[in-house]
């Protein structure tokens, strides 16, 4: 689920943690259709300062490395299908 109203930016329910000069960004849970994100891990290299717990949106838009990613993709609905073409 994406957190944001109809009218406000609809940002990622990213958690952010420091460790040592290193942060990182954690995601999960994420469906978008028939994708689900059940894991994304993003280092946050370069900390200038301790960021503290909660200020993942401070670091959402800065250079990352992936870190982890698990995807897993569900059986398309009928609604999905809809909108999904095969080559």
């Amino acid at each position: 689920m994406l957190d944001g109203g109809p009218t406000s930016p609809r940002r990622l329910p990213f958690r952010f943690q420091a460790h040592g000069d290193v942060g990182r960004l954690t995601l999960e849970g994420l469906s978008l259709g028939p994708l689900v994100v059940d894991r994304l891990e993003l280092d946050v290299t370069d900390l200038a300062t301790v960021p503290g717990i909660n200020v993942a949106e401070r670091f959402q838009r800065r250079r990352t490395r992936l870190r982890t990613l698990v995807l897993d993709r569900r059986p398309a609905t009928a609604k999905h299908q809809a909108h999904m073409s095969y080559t």
